[in-house]
């Protein structure tokens, strides 16, 4: 995760937390994980039949396309055009692969489907951190799907959770 500290302001990433699900040479893409939009995501896909008022809540994944779809899944087993971003957990950009997944959704499995996410550009994210503008934690599954995303930035910058802080070459917990 980028938890985003104050060094950032006012700034659009002010109070996040984002799960960074691509990283390389070339750049980075994540997605925040604590903004919930407050429209069901039946209101917001009201082309697609079949979506109910039980598929759950649009969230704001960042400024970049924000008009564009992205879905986080955590499944039992590798889910087909998904990219694997860790232990169980999946991303895709594919609106014919999303609408899909939605629709044919295993019970057991959480998902949740973002507006948008945030890109850098081939080192401007080591900038930021470098700046101070993110601490970077080590990612959990609870987190992104079990835990009430109202309180997730709150409860990391706080301390109410360990924070596993990762740094080249070692790897601390705090908090």
């Amino acid at each position: 995760f980028l938890v985003a500290t104050h060094e950032l302001g006012e700034s659009y990433f002010r109070n996040t937390v984002i799960l960074l699900a691509k990283y390389s040479h070339k750049g980075a893409l994540g997605v925040i994980i604590n903004r919930p939009s407050g429209i069901s995501l039946s209101d917001a896909l009201p082309d697609f039949k079949g979506l109910k008022k039980d598929f759950g809540t649009l969230f704001i994944g960042g400024p970049v396309a924000r008009f564009s779809p992205l879905l986080l899944l955590r499944a039992e087993r590798e889910t087909k055009n998904t990219h694997h971003i860790f232990e169980n957990t999946f991303y895709s950009t594919n609106i014919q692969v999303i609408i899909q997944i939605i629709l044919n959704k295993n019970p057991k499995d959480k998902m949740r489907v973002y507006a948008g996410y945030a890109g850098w550009h081939a080192g401007q994210l080591e900038s930021e951190i470098a700046r101070g503008s993110w601490t970077v934690v080590r990612a959990d599954q609870y987190t992104i799907f079990d835990k009430d995303p109202n309180t997730i930035w709150d409860d990391m910058i706080r301390g109410d959770t360990p924070l596993f802080i990762e740094r080249p070459g070692k790897s601390f917990m705090a908090g």
